[in-house]
């Protein structure tokens, strides 16, 4: 009797878990799919503005690359150990 009580806790538990793994990879899906829609959403934006920027300045966005590259290797440079700059 106490092996069959044993066994339909184990079994309910296991149900109950399987379906919490399954509740979580549907979310996990969602989310996925909606970031990624937004970061696609972003990269079009992000080359719109470099069209435009290059409309109106040819050549300013590689200038405008390098300086932040340079920027960002500088700041590297300078940076206290273990402390990140999220600004770049």
């Amino acid at each position: 009797m106490q092996n069959k009580q044993y066994l339909q806790t184990e079994k309910g538990g296991w149900t109950v878990s399987f379906s919490n793994v399954l509740l979580v990879n549907k979310w996990h899906c969602l989310f996925v799919g909606q970031v990624e829609r937004h970061l696609r959403k972003l990269d079009q934006e992000v080359a719109k503005f470099k069209m435009e920027l290059e409309a109106d300045n040819a050549g300013i966005t590689e200038v405008l690359e390098r300086s932040m590259l340079l920027l960002s290797v500088c700041l590297s440079l300078f940076q206290t150990p273990g402390v990140s700059n999220k600004c770049i």
